[in-house]
């Protein structure tokens, strides 16, 4: 194939704005006003003027290519998550030398697991870590390390801090894993040893206050990442000799500490706050006045706890929906609650309601108290008067996952993305600015109904699976949704108004499991088709409508061949489905493990058309979308970008160092656009390829200016053709406009 770069193309993000979890914030000793917020798929966002605005500091952690894949703990064939979460942008650590005010550590990993009962009750999954390091303030990294497994997108990621320098001891670090233990590094993180306390989910560190060569060391109850029950408490350890002093707070789940010479502070989830006055050897519960009834589950509870330097008796924790702030050391609490006013007459939800929700950190401005600084699920907060009022911080950070878009033909510059976490996002502007859908059944609400259902769900999740705009019926959009990234209850969203409004439409599709794509067939819009994801026993497949979407049937004939083929860890992905753009009747759909088939009459009957795709060594197919030549298109996991042609035998377009294909565009004029993620298993180099020949000559038009290498979904804007959209898996939508 002929390729070449443009250099001349510029991808611009405009958003949308933040909308994944912040795991920190942290406060530059030596710049006023600099601060940093670690995130959990963003990477380092960084802020030079109190927060107002933010921009990202990821350069150096995601190579295009990566050269040096990192240690893996074990390697099991974990849900997909691959190419979509591996970590690199999952922030989990930082901290800023006390003694080089450009020195900087940073640390990413991933834990991620699932329990298979079919196998031995054996835990799968993966999980790593790597130490980067910066001596240009945080303007680029360069990795040092890969010892250590913090979890900075997965299971634990509510934590506090994670790694610290020594303000005694020159070039001395400290490192929690979770599950791996304590380490401590003498030459600046360049190399660790351990330290002890393996087996214990570690959830913040804090150097003693007063005795040199001591940290006091948090620890969750949650399970180590192979399966390991952690006893949780607060250990103080001395780490000259490598000693345990003592633990106390045992068996209760500690996520963060709040540490001064004369009080301490530890924040213990759905138990609440308690109070050391003797340097962690005793605890007193300081609950009377807490919302203990608000904290509850994971992200629920009181997860961090934050003082002010100058006064410790001055204490900030929260649970969801409650801030609380006492100035007597616990005795006596102002509690803050959502403002009813913020919910508006529609129901919709406003960030306010789900303000400190899964709240990660306090940050206390030492030159002026009455600056405080939180982070939580929705970004970072800032107040001016002690905590008595709070101003949202998040311009400029973009920490939101887009699993597909659509920019719509019809209505120019109009443009939907589906998002993991908050449902259709609408830009009127191609791209630059974003909201969310306002209708009586936008996510939050259709999620606000499900509560009493399910109140171990978090409400406001509401994660785009699939969008498709109807032929020949522009006005018309259709979109699925789900509570979870994973999948669970889920619906099929209809809008007649490009995207403005929605409801929830059809019925006999089923609404327990995720909707993953959806497809209207070119010549006749009443004819459409939709995948689900699951066993075939629990609704996981094919369904068809010859209604426009009012009523759904499963295809049967599919699972009477394959059912076997079909786990809840292994079915359909997104964009797994594509039906011809010419003829009627003519659909592909693949999965993971089990291939391509294809029906040449609208799914009663289909073909396995795999022979020639390398099914068994792959991760699976990824993507599938027909060109205008009637040419099948299918993506995988490792082993690049394939081509089906009228001779019906499969071709491989690229390979290479392009291995992760995670996503296809095909336009009616020929154009295509094929997106390769950066990854460290597959060791896959990230590019937006484009051909503007049906696939003959490419183009690459990565470049700097797309900060995320992990790409996930593209689209050709069809009112511009030279005009592309990319999403990622973490830093939102760029537009590229090409040039040359």
């Amino acid at each position: 194939m002929k390729r070449k770069t443009i250099s001349s193309v510029r991808w611009m993000s405009g958003g949308p704005p933040q909308h994944g979890y912040i795991t920190g914030v942290v406060l530059d000793p030596f710049r006023p006003n600099t601060l940093y917020a670690r995130s959990d798929v963003g990477g380092l966002f960084c802020s030079q003027d109190g927060g107002e605005t933010w921009e990202n500091r990821n350069k150096g952690l995601a190579p295009s290519l990566v050269k040096n894949p990192p240690q893996t703990r074990y390697y099991g064939r974990y849900d997909g998550y691959w190419h979509l979460f591996d970590g690199r942008y999952g922030v989990s650590g930082f901290a800023v030398d006390p003694f080089d005010r450009n020195h900087f550590l940073l640390t990413t990993g991933v834990v991620y697991r699932t329990f298979d009962t079919l196998n031995e009750n054996k835990y799968e999954g993966v999980w790593y870590g790597e130490l980067f390091e910066s001596n240009d303030a945080a303007a680029s990294w360069t990795k040092v390390n890969d010892e250590i497994v913090i979890d900075g997108s997965g299971m634990n990621r509510v934590h506090g801090t994670m790694l610290c320098f020594d303000p005694r001891e020159k070039n001395r670090v400290y490192a929690g894993t979770t599950g791996d233990g304590l380490f401590q590094s003498e030459d600046g993180g360049h190399s660790f040893s351990h330290a002890g306390l393996r087996g214990t989910v570690i959830t913040d560190i804090k150097v003693h206050p007063v005795r040199p060569g001591t940290v006091a060391v948090a620890s969750s109850t949650m399970n180590t990442y192979w399966g390991m029950a952690s006893r949780g408490g607060v250990i103080l350890v001395d780490m000259d000799k490598k000693e345990v002093l003592g633990r106390t707070l045992d068996g209760i789940g500690v996520r963060q500490l709040a540490v001064s010479d004369s009080i301490w502070y530890a924040a213990c989830e759905e138990r609440g706050l308690a109070r050391s006055e003797d340097a962690g050897r005793t605890w007193t519960w300081i609950n009377e006045g807490l919302p203990l009834q608000k904290a509850y589950g994971y992200f629920m509870g009181f997860n961090a706890v934050g003082i002010d330097p100058n006064n410790p008796k001055t204490v900030y924790t929260a649970c969801r929906e409650a801030l609380c702030i006492s100035r007597d050391a616990g005795r006596n609490w102002e509690v803050t609650v959502p403002n009813p006013d913020r919910i508006d007459a529609t129901g919709k939800i406003q960030n306010w309601e789900h303000f400190t929700l899964a709240t990660s950190s306090f940050q206390v401005d030492p030159q002026n108290p009455e600056y405080v600084y939180m982070s939580d699920f929705l970004g970072v907060w800032r107040s001016r008067d002690g905590g008595r009022t709070w101003k949202a911080c998040t311009r400029g950070i973009i920490n939101s996952c887009l699993k597909s878009l659509a920019p719509l033909e019809g209505k120019p510059g109009r443009v939907l993305a589906g998002s993991y976490d908050t449902g259709v996002l609408i830009s009127d502007d191609s791209g630059i600015t974003w909201k969310s859908v306002v209708g009586k059944w936008d996510a939050g609400c259709f999620y606000r109904e499900r509560r009493d259902k399910h109140p171990s769900l978090l409400e406001y999740l509401a994660n785009t699976s699939a969008l498709c705009q109807v032929p020949n019926q522009s006005n018309t959009v259709f979109c699925g949704i789900c509570i979870s990234q994973n999948g669970g209850p889920g619906a099929l969203l209809r809008s007649v108004d490009y995207g403005t409004t929605w409801e929830i439409f059809g019925k006999g599709y089923t609404a327990t499991q995720s909707i993953k794509d959806i497809v209207v067939d070119p010549l006749d819009s009443k004819k459409m088709y939709l995948s689900q994801g699951g066993k075939p026993a629990v609704g996981g497949g094919i369904y068809a409508s010859e209604d426009g979407g009012e009523t759904w049937r499963m295809l049967d004939a599919w699972f009477t061949a394959n059912m076997d083929f079909f786990s809840e860890n292994f079915g359909f992905m997104e964009r797994s489905l594509a039906a011809a753009p010419d003829r009627s009747g003519i659909l592909a759909a693949g999965n993971r493990i089990a291939g391509v088939y294809q029906s040449l009459d609208g799914g009663k009957i289909w073909q396995d058309i795999s022979a020639g795709l390398p099914v068994v060594t792959c991760g699976g197919i990824t993507t599938l979308t027909y060109g205008p030549d009637g040419s099948l298109w299918a993506g995988t996991h490792g082993q690049g970008l394939w081509r089906r042609d009228a001779a019906q035998a499969w071709k491989q377009i690229f390979c290479g160092d392009y291995r992760d294909c995670t996503a296809v565009a095909v336009h009616p004029k020929g154009f295509i656009c094929a997106c390769f993620s950066s990854s460290w298993i597959t060791v896959s180099k990230a590019g937006v390829l484009l051909s503007r020949d049906g696939g003959n000559s490419w183009c690459d038009l990565m470049n700097d200016t797309l900060t995320h290498k992990i790409i996930v979904s593209v689209a050709f804007d069809p009112e511009n053709l030279v005009r592309i959209y990319v999403g990622t898996a973490g830093n939102g939508v760029f537009a590229g406009q090409v040039r040359g």
